[in-house]
């Protein structure tokens, strides 16, 4: 998942397959790397995966920022996918938060991370 993500310059293969599966991503922000470990925390096969990143601890106060990804059956050949970002245990202040997931401090770095999401799951 974080390799879908245009700030992502690094992500290693998972050490297993499902929750409890590990792996590191490297993204840039602004002119800074930030190295994260990510799990995943939470796995349905088909619906529903929730992605942990514990980002190191030199990354200007971030700590911890979850990214989920559901999938909803909307009919036999229709579905409904869901992404979001969850910064609640990220350690950042909360007018930081409100700005980030309102989209107010975003840059726009490139295609959205879920265009061409159907063609891999058709």
């Amino acid at each position: 998942m974080p390799a879908r993500n245009k700030n992502c310059i690094s992500a290693s293969e998972m050490d297993g397959e499902g929750q409890g599966a590990r792996f590191t991503a490297t993204f840039q922000l602004s002119d800074t790397s930030h190295y994260t470990v990510g799990d995943i925390v939470k796995y349905e096969s088909g619906s529903l995966v929730r992605l942990r990143y514990e980002f190191s601890t030199d990354t200007s106060g971030v700590k911890l920022i979850d990214e989920v990804y559901q999938l909803t059956s909307k009919g036999p050949q229709s579905f409904k996918l869901k992404h979001s970002i969850g910064f609640k245990n990220s350690g950042l202040p909360f007018w930081v938060q409100f700005l980030a997931v309102s989209g107010l401090i975003r840059k726009k770095m490139g295609p959205n991370p879920l265009d061409g999401i159907e063609e891999l799951v058709s």
